[in-house]
């Protein structure tokens, strides 16, 4: 009910080529904001809590280009308190290689100027050659709010 109660969605809005598939854990970079009432998302791709509070903090990495090697994938919400994390069968979330995708939401407590982050990695492979996708249909994503 509050027009400034800290919210943000942000996305990446183009495929950022070849980053994972050999255990590279990469910071998803979002780089188009939808909306950000508080201004509390840098372009350093973490959101900083403005006051102290309960948060909702989701996310949705999509990918391709795997090998079936690929067996192995990690996405983590990594705040100052605790890391978030759901682990699984990256190859086994695609339709034979081609998209895919994880998501991860969770409700952290988060001390004022604490911060959230997205981290992501794909395992097994022969080579880094896993792809996240981005588009301005939301496919690869990052939002929060506070809820109390």
């Amino acid at each position: 009910t509050t027009p400034l109660q800290p919210a943000f969605l942000a996305y990446a809005n183009t495929v950022v080529s070849s980053v994972t598939g050999n255990g590279a854990e990469v910071v998803i970079d979002f780089n188009t904001e939808k909306f950000d009432i508080s201004n509390d998302f840098s372009s350093s791709n973490l959101f900083t809590a403005p006051i102290t509070g309960k948060y909702m903090l989701g996310t949705n990495v999509t990918f391709t280009n795997l090998s079936s090697a690929m067996t192995a994938c990690v996405l983590s919400v990594v705040t100052s308190n605790n890391t978030f994390e759901v682990l699984a069968n990256s190859y086994a979330l695609t339709n034979s290689g081609t998209n895919g995708s994880i998501s991860l939401n969770c409700s952290c407590d988060m001390d004022i100027a604490d911060t959230a982050q997205v981290l992501f990695k794909i395992s097994n492979g022969a080579g880094n050659t896993a792809n996240i996708t981005g588009s301005s249909n939301l496919e690869t994503y990052f939002y929060g709010k506070l809820l109390s």
